[in-house]
């Protein structure tokens, strides 16, 4: 074989096998992404952000919210992911995560996730309003805010 040959095939190697693994690689973060439901908690998302939008703007006509969903695609949110993941974690990585969320606790975790983010938030909304209590309990105590409710800031949370 010719020298120059070889050489470039060589050469051709060290280019291209990198670049092989990089698209393996994400390619497996976007099964991982897919498995785990992220596709589907970006449409979770969308929808509930059209919901507000709705909201805000009743007079807005319910064919546009319509026409306006369907632009919308959950790959979008997981091609904005992949180069999160692939920043953070090595291939090897990403295929236990893939494997973790394929096992039975996995599958159950993906379930109930839902719930439990759900619940969390009521969780959390109750825990910050509690907080906002103690800090203007606090600022009052130190004078820091008026006795007067009439004059005071108020917080919500």
């Amino acid at each position: 074989m010719n020298r120059h040959l070889s050489s470039w095939i060589v050469f051709s190697l060290f280019i291209t096998v990198p670049l092989f693994s990089e698209d393996m690689k994400k390619e497996e973060i976007r099964r991982l992404l897919i498995s785990s439901g992220s596709e589907k908690m970006g449409v979770l998302v969308v929808g509930q952000m059209i919901s507000r939008f709705k909201q805000l703007m009743p007079q807005i006509p319910e064919e546009f919210w319509e026409d306006f969903r369907k632009e919308l695609h959950g790959e979008d949110m997981v091609e904005l992911i992949v180069p999160i993941y692939d920043k953070y974690f090595t291939i090897e990585e990403i295929r236990e995560i893939t494997a973790f969320y394929n096992s039975p606790v996995g599958k159950k975790l993906l379930e109930k996730n839902p719930q439990i983010t759900q619940e969390s938030m009521q969780v959390g909304e109750i825990w910050g309003k509690k907080i906002a209590e103690k800090v203007l309990q606090k600022l009052k105590a130190r004078g820091l805010l008026p006795s007067d409710p009439k004059q005071q800031t108020r917080l919500d949370i």
